[in-house]
């Protein structure tokens, strides 16, 4: 049976993705930038942070009130909670992940990012690569230095994870 995604733990809403950004912790937006211009940035450092497995990168991009939340699992709240899922994703040798961020919005201090994701990931017991796809929507606040950090990562899955 495939590995279900949710099993790397919560900490794959994104975008699963959406969590590191450097873009965030270096700032949010400047001259010529809008809103929803940096809290995009945003979303693609973290992405990028994810590739280069950088868990430290990652959680970064998140509020330490951040949570994440994946259909079927307990939430999880804090940094440290999302660290550890973190981990256990960019651990396996197999795991890649990509965005496709089809909107973007900010209102004063709140933004979203929602889009599709899709994941790969070693099945446990077979060895066997499988690939999960679904969809994402990530919320974050403006944090008083300006930046944005993610505050809600929800991700669900679109269907059963494929064979990879």
């Amino acid at each position: 049976m495939p590995r279900p995604f949710s099993d790397y733990g919560p900490a794959i809403a994104l975008p699963l993705l959406c969590a590191a950004l450097a873009a965030c912790a270096s700032g949010g937006s400047g001259p010529g930038r809008s809103d929803s211009d940096a809290v995009r940035a945003a979303e693609q450092a973290q992405l990028a942070a994810y590739r280069a497995r950088n868990a430290d990168a990652v959680v970064a991009g998140y509020a330490a009130d951040a949570a994440v939340i994946v259909a079927g699992q307990a939430p999880a709240s804090g940094r440290e909670a999302i660290r550890a899922g973190v981990a256990r994703m960019i651990a396996d040798p197999a795991f890649s992940i990509a965005l496709d961020n089809r909107r973007t919005e900010a209102s004063g201090d709140i933004a979203f990012t929602s889009g599709t994701y899709r994941v790969t990931y070693t099945q446990p017991g077979s060895g066997q690569p499988a690939r999960e796809e679904g969809q994402y929507l990530t919320v974050f606040r403006r944090q008083a230095d300006g930046s944005w950090k993610a505050v809600q990562d929800i991700a669900a899955r679109a269907a059963p994870p494929q064979a990879g």
